[in-house]
Formats: structure tokens, sequence, C-alpha cells
């Protein structure tokens, strides 16, 4: 059942709900009150949303993406490395913060990015090469040029070749793509760097990525709005940690973002039951550095080789008491009877000496 704070808003904004739509305000309503920061975060950060329009679209699309369910996983997975590993996460915002700053930049990198994307590009050969051309500028180059001059060919770069062979046009299109990143200065000290660096998680979350280009775009608009924001973005990206971390959050608080976002009359509403309740909006983000966040927790990964106590079936009951019978006892041996008169005796025979030579 709806709170009585549902009740209020329902009747201050004069809309009707459905029955997930009443379910969902419940239960993320429910779970901000239990913290005050939480309240804090979600008011600011909405409103932080209300006076940034570039980053607020941006925000809903991706939001939007990340309902259907298929990216959480691999985009959380990336984010809480960046949280708990501060040299990927310095390294990120560098590359990200002068995406969004340099333009000429930007649109060489776009330019890459569009003819990796390409139709049938990632599924014929897969990401492993575009890693290894990213991590090794100098040598992709000369690859592209010419498929034949790197020898030995390093192993993930075999299944481009082949594609290559079938797609000369395309290997002109990545070549013309990466001289151009090449000659931009800039690149040598914010993209090529990380793509260096390139953390496994970031490798599995762009691999799903790549698998729809049009999703790939969406989120990376939404990493280059924030990164024009770069104290905004350190507290949103906190602020996705506190909810990764709370159960009813964590599943909800995205799509009620996108519900908010689609009827101002329940923001509003909101707005002002939790200005009664808590005071007016503070100011976000906060000028201080946002506080850390506990390792999330994590399914425990299955262990290998088994131990003895996985696969030894448990101790059954013991079987009622049976009585076994008494062995019987072994019989004597029979003894043999000793002949009456033996037909010789040893001493009687008598053993021929030989004759001893005259």
């Amino acid at each position: 059942m709806m709170g009585a704070w549902a009740g209020c808003l329902l009747i201050l904004c004069g809309q009707a709900l459905s029955p997930a739509e009443k379910s969902l305000i419940d239960a993320v309503w429910t779970a901000l009150q239990t913290h005050e920061n939480y309240v804090r975060q979600h008011r600011g950060y909405l409103a932080f949303l209300d006076s940034h329009a570039d980053i607020a679209s941006a925000e809903e699309a991706w939001n939007a993406l990340v309902c259907q369910g298929a990216l959480r996983g691999a985009a959380d997975t990336f984010e809480e490395s960046l949280l708990t590993n501060e040299t990927a996460r310095r390294a990120w915002d560098h590359y990200t913060e002068t995406l969004a700053r340099d333009d000429a930049l930007r649109v060489a990198e776009d330019s890459w990015y569009r003819v990796v994307l390409g139709p049938e590009a990632i599924g014929a050969h897969g990401c492993a090469g575009v890693f290894w051309l990213q991590a090794n500028a100098g040598d992709a180059i000369r690859f592209l040029e010419n498929p034949a001059r790197l020898v030995p060919l390093p192993g993930p770069l075999n299944p481009l070749q082949t594609w290559f062979a079938a797609h000369p046009r395309t290997r002109d299109e990545w070549r013309n793509a990466f001289q151009k990143l090449y000659a931009c200065a800039a690149a040598h000290h914010s993209v090529f760097p990380w793509w260096k660096m390139c953390p496994p998680e970031y490798q599995q979350f762009f691999a799903r990525l790549a698998r729809h280009p049009a999703d790939f775009w969406t989120w990376r608009r939404h990493a280059l709005a924030w990164a024009a924001e770069p104290r905004a973005r350190d507290w949103a990206r906190y602020w996705r940690g506190c909810v990764r971390r709370d159960s009813t959050l964590s599943d909800r608080y995205a799509a009620y973002v996108l519900f908010l976002r689609e009827r101002p009359a329940w923001q509003s509403a909101a707005d002002r039951v939790w200005e009664k309740d808590f005071g007016p909006v503070p100011a976000w983000p906060p000028s201080s550095e946002p506080p850390g966040l506990e390792p999330a927790a994590s399914a425990a990964p299955p262990v290998f080789p088994r131990k003895e106590s996985d696969f030894i079936p448990p101790r059954r009951p013991g079987k009622p008491g049976i009585t076994m019978p008494d062995m019987p006892e072994k019989p004597e041996k029979p003894k043999l009877k000793e002949s009456a008169a033996p037909r010789f005796k040893r001493g009687e025979v008598e053993t021929p000496r030989q004759a001893v030579p005259q």
C-alpha cells in the first residue's frame, strides 16, 4: 500500500498513477527517507539537472537505456572500478575532460569510432584487435598502412588482417581516421594513455556497447556531458555509488528519475513535501570532495578447484544396529598315522667309496 505521503502527492499534483507507478514511487520514497544524506543528494542532483539542460538531456537518454537492463551490469562494474582504482579514475577523468573541451580532438576520435563501429565490423573480427591497435599507436599506423609489415603478427590482429583482405576500402577508412587522430598533439597525453591502460572492466563494457553502436553514442554523450562539469561529475559518481549499494534504489532509482523528469508536476509536489520536512534544497554539488564509499558487495566467484567439502556428501544417520552371528571354531587338522615298520633305516644304507688310485 502507498504511504500517506503518496496520497498527499496525488492530491497536490492531481494526476492518476498506474499500480506499477504507485509501487515504484512508494518504494523509492521510502528508501530515500531512511538516510538524510540520500535526501540531500537526491534533491541536489535533481535541482542541478533542472539548471543544466545539456547534462539533463544526456542523463535522461542514458537512464532510459539503463532501465532496459542489458547494460546496467557492465556499466556498474566499470564505474565501481573507477571508485576503487584511483589511477584509472584519474586517467579516465583526464581523457574525458580533454575531449569535452577540445572540439578538434573529439571530432577526430568520433571519426575513429564511426569506422570501428561500422556495420558488421565488430561482429566479424571482435574487439580484441581494436584494443590492440589503440594500445599500440605506433604499430597501429604501420599495420593499417600495410598489414604485412608486422612480423610476427600479434594474435589479436589475425581476424583484422583477414577482414581487411576482403574489405580494402574499410582498411583505408581505418587508416585515415587513425592518422588524423595520431596527428592531434592532445591525443598523445590524453587519448592514447587511456587506451594503453584500458582496464578489463572498460574492455568488457565497451564490448557490450559495440554490439549496438547507438548505445555507445548514448553513453559517450552522457560521459562527456558530465566531464564538462568535473565537480558535479564527481558528486554524481558518488551518488550513483550510493544508489548501487542500496538494494531498493539500485533497481528503481533510474526509472524513478525518468518518471519525475517526464512529469514535472510530480517533481514539484515532491519538492514541496521534502521542503516541509528537510528545508530548502541544499547547494549541489558541495564545495568539498565527495567521501569515500565502502566496496560494493558482489557475488562470490565459484571456487575452482572445488574444496573437498563441496562435493563430499553429507554424513547420513547411522543404520540400526545388526548383530552378526559368531563364526564357528575351526576344526583341528587330522594327524597322519605313522608306519609300523619302515622299509629301511637311514643308518643301514652304506654309501660306496671311490677307489683310491695306486
